[in-house]
């Protein structure tokens, strides 16, 4: 009787030990599945990323890029998503016509991109040694327009002095005629003249320089991973 009872206890243990460790497999194998998605999310919102970007929804696109990077992402992976995140966030504006009032925004838009670029050494700042040779191509272009775009700011800037320079020798000028010192045929200041025409001359040569070096950026190729 009590070897019946016992063979029943040893095999109701068998029993709870064979399903524990039927738990316990279920367990790892959910917490594997559960990693290997959470490790896969940056991709899901990088391809999302793309789709936005191919339908010209840049704001979209770079909210999806930041996402990507906000999850573990692998070694060297990271550079393509920087890539195509500057990408969208440029994408927007025509560097060819940026309006004087929103020179120093696109300034420092252009500054925040090159430093994305050059984290995790994608691209370098003082040398071509980045380990990712469209980042550091993308990296240099930029720093082209940027200073392009600060001379640009430079001489709007010597112009406007200049505008002011002319119009406080109007206001003089009119206020001696008026005053009956004498007729109104005051001569512009050569040093004035000279401003004008390095003012005028850089321009034209800027706006050619920008012409010549315009170009499309073909390193977004909208592939999927």
């Amino acid at each position: 009787m009590s070897n019946i009872k016992e063979d029943r206890q040893l095999k109701r243990k068998k029993r709870i030990r064979k399903w524990i460790l039927i738990g316990v497999a279920v367990v790892l194998v959910l917490a594997i599945a559960a990693v290997s998605i959470f490790l896969q999310l940056y991709k899901y919102h990088y391809n999302k990323g793309n789709e936005y970007y191919d339908s010209y929804k840049y704001s979209d696109a770079a909210a999806e890029y930041n996402k990507a990077l906000s999850y573990p992402v692998p070694d060297g992976e990271e550079c393509a998503i920087k890539v195509n995140l500057v990408l969208a966030k440029i994408a927007p504006v025509n560097f060819d016509n940026v309006p004087e009032a929103d020179l120093s925004d696109t300034i420092d838009l252009l500054g925040d991109c090159i430093d994305l670029l050059c984290e995790d050494g994608c691209a370098h700042k003082n040398d071509e040694n980045g380990h990712d040779s469209t980042a550091q191509e993308l990296k240099d272009e930029l720093e082209q327009i940027l200073e392009k775009l600060k001379e640009q700011q430079e001489q709007s800037q010597g112009g406007s002095d200049s505008d002011e320079d002319q119009d406080n020798t109007g206001d003089e000028t009119e206020e001696d005629t008026r005053s009956g010192e004498g007729e109104a045929t005051t001569e512009q200041d050569p040093s004035e003249k000279q401003i004008e025409d390095i003012i005028r001359d850089g321009t034209k040569e800027h706006n050619r320089s920008r012409e010549e070096d315009t170009g499309e950026y073909n390193y977004y190729g909208g592939k999927s991973w």
